[in-house]
């Protein structure tokens, strides 16, 4: 039972793998979001939250205002434009908002930005992080298949590796019989 589940793990592991490819892949000439509000229930505050990704990066901006309602207040407009930004080609990396703090190492960054009336936070995840950590367990459930396969094509003993040239029939390491 554990190991269908494991290998049930690694499948679910390989496609969100090869769909964070994908997404890496598209990326490169697309520019793609999605935003939600949720307002709160004094009616002039609230919460808009943006899932946006180019370049090889995927980025999640929360901003939370705090005294005006961004679907109908210009003062929206007037806002720094922190999400919406699409970088110039060849960028791999969120462009920069002006007078926001900005802590990055090796493509992960957290920005944030903010006057009395709002707060903005950024997240920012390379997408080589998510294809690297999803890509680990298919590759750790399949190391004995490729093992294995290495191991008779190399005429050795399938379970200890012992060379079976002088003895074809039985290995005498572990007397596995061939």
């Amino acid at each position: 039972m554990r190991r269908v589940a494991l290998n049930l793990l690694a499948a679910i592991s390989l496609l969100l793998c090869l769909a964070f490819a994908a997404i890496c892949v598209r990326q490169s000439r697309h520019y793609d979001f999605l935003h939600h509000y949720r307002a709160a229930s004094d009616d002039c505050s609230g919460t808009l939250t943006t899932v946006e990704s180019a370049g090889g990066w995927l980025a999640i901006d929360r901003v939370r205002y705090f005294t005006i309602d961004p679907r109908t207040s210009r003062n929206f407009r007037a806002l720094p434009t922190h999400s919406a930004q699409f970088p110039s080609p060849g960028t791999s990396r969120v462009l920069p908002v002006p007078g926001a703090k900005d802590m990055s190492f090796l493509g992960f960054a957290l920005q944030r930005a903010g006057t009395s009336d709002y707060l903005w936070q950024r997240w920012v995840l390379p997408l080589w992080f998510p294809i690297l950590v999803t890509a680990l367990l298919p590759l750790a459930r399949m190391r004995p298949e490729f093992r294995r396969c290495r191991r008779a094509r190399l005429n050795l003993c399938p379970i200890c590796g012992y060379d079976l040239r002088a003895t074809p029939g039985r290995c005498p390491e572990c007397g596995m019989i061939r």
